[in-house]
Protein backbone atom coordinates (compact mmCIF):
# COMPACT_ATOMS: atom_id res chain seq x y z
CA UNK A 1 0.00 0.00 0.00
CA UNK A 2 1.03 3.48 -0.85
CA UNK A 3 0.04 6.17 1.23
CA UNK A 4 0.17 9.50 0.11
CA UNK A 5 0.94 12.13 2.96
CA UNK A 6 -0.56 15.53 1.54
CA UNK A 7 -1.15 17.22 -1.91
CA UNK A 8 -1.80 21.00 -1.87
CA UNK A 9 -2.36 23.52 -4.51
CA UNK A 10 -2.15 27.36 -3.36
CA UNK A 11 -5.77 28.76 -3.76
CA UNK A 12 -4.50 31.22 -6.36
CA UNK A 13 -3.85 28.19 -8.29
CA UNK A 14 -6.68 25.83 -8.24
CA UNK A 15 -8.36 25.00 -11.29
CA UNK A 16 -5.36 25.02 -13.77
CA UNK A 17 -4.35 21.45 -13.31
CA UNK A 18 -1.35 21.58 -10.92
CA UNK A 19 -3.47 18.81 -8.56
CA UNK A 20 -4.26 16.62 -11.60
CA UNK A 21 0.02 17.47 -12.79
CA UNK A 22 0.87 16.45 -9.26
CA UNK A 23 -1.69 13.37 -8.57
CA UNK A 24 -0.23 12.23 -12.33
CA UNK A 25 3.45 12.49 -11.23
CA UNK A 26 2.88 10.25 -7.95
CA UNK A 27 0.77 7.79 -9.51
CA UNK A 28 3.45 7.27 -11.87
CA UNK A 29 5.88 6.88 -9.43
CA UNK A 30 3.41 4.33 -7.20
CA UNK A 31 2.66 2.05 -10.40
CA UNK A 32 6.55 1.49 -11.15
CA UNK A 33 6.86 0.69 -7.62
CA UNK A 34 3.50 -2.30 -7.98
CA UNK A 35 2.11 -0.77 -4.77
CA UNK A 36 -1.42 -2.53 -5.10
CA UNK A 37 -3.65 0.51 -4.01
CA UNK A 38 -2.97 4.42 -2.64
CA UNK A 39 -4.54 5.24 0.64
CA UNK A 40 -5.02 9.01 1.45
CA UNK A 41 -6.81 11.24 3.93
CA UNK A 42 -8.74 13.86 2.03
CA UNK A 43 -10.06 17.75 3.41
CA UNK A 44 -13.60 17.82 2.87
CA UNK A 45 -12.44 20.25 0.04
CA UNK A 46 -10.90 18.10 -1.53
CA UNK A 47 -13.14 15.12 -1.82
CA UNK A 48 -14.74 16.00 -5.19
CA UNK A 49 -11.59 16.36 -6.81
CA UNK A 50 -10.17 13.35 -5.62
CA UNK A 51 -13.17 11.37 -6.73
CA UNK A 52 -12.77 13.02 -10.04
CA UNK A 53 -9.58 11.22 -9.85
CA UNK A 54 -11.20 8.04 -9.47
CA UNK A 55 -10.63 7.59 -5.54
CA UNK A 56 -13.58 6.00 -3.72
CA UNK A 57 -14.38 7.11 -0.31
CA UNK A 58 -13.58 4.61 2.34
CA UNK A 59 -15.00 6.24 5.43
CA UNK A 60 -15.13 9.35 7.23
CA UNK A 61 -12.97 10.82 10.55
CA UNK A 62 -11.58 13.33 12.31
CA UNK A 63 -7.84 13.93 12.61
CA UNK A 64 -5.84 16.06 15.70
CA UNK A 65 -4.30 19.48 13.73
CA UNK A 66 -4.09 20.40 17.53
CA UNK A 67 -4.58 20.21 20.66
CA UNK A 68 -8.29 20.90 20.93
CA UNK A 69 -8.84 21.15 17.30
CA UNK A 70 -9.72 18.80 15.01
CA UNK A 71 -10.19 18.74 10.83
CA UNK A 72 -13.17 16.57 9.22
CA UNK A 73 -11.51 14.40 6.40
CA UNK A 74 -12.32 11.45 4.29
CA UNK A 75 -10.17 8.38 4.14
CA UNK A 76 -10.13 7.38 0.20
CA UNK A 77 -8.26 5.09 -1.50
CA UNK A 78 -7.47 3.85 -5.56
CA UNK A 79 -6.78 0.51 -6.68
CA UNK A 80 -3.18 0.60 -9.41
CA UNK A 81 -5.90 -1.24 -12.05
CA UNK A 82 -7.73 2.34 -11.83
CA UNK A 83 -4.77 4.79 -11.85
CA UNK A 84 -5.00 6.54 -15.05
CA UNK A 85 -3.90 9.80 -16.68
CA UNK A 86 -6.49 12.40 -17.01
CA UNK A 87 -4.28 15.97 -17.91
CA UNK A 88 -7.03 18.65 -18.80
Amino acid sequence: MARVASIFARHEHMGQGIGKLTLNAVHDDIKAQNFPFIHLYACLNAVYFYRSQGYEKEESSMMKVAEGKYLSNERMNLSNKRMTRRIA
